[in-house]
């Protein structure tokens, strides 16, 4: 999936889901340099961020669709 793109119609079935999973990996990533940079404050917040991304992709999964 690219993400400098604009989506289609047939790109939207999982979106939410997989976007969120997209921003999970990278705002981990973020946190991890954060971390490695003794940011503590910093590293906190993304760690925060990454988990709501991924309970939100948790939810998107569960969601039933109207297929």
């Amino acid at each position: 999936m690219r993400y400098d793109e604009p989506e289609t119609d047939a790109d939207s079935a999982g979106s939410a889901e997989d976007t969120a999973r997209y921003i999970a990996d990278m705002v981990g990533a973020l946190a991890a340099m954060a971390g490695e940079a003794k940011l503590d404050l910093l590293t906190y917040l993304l760690n925060m961020a990454r988990v709501e991304a991924e309970l939100q992709a948790r939810q998107s999964e569960d969601e039933p669709t109207d297929d």
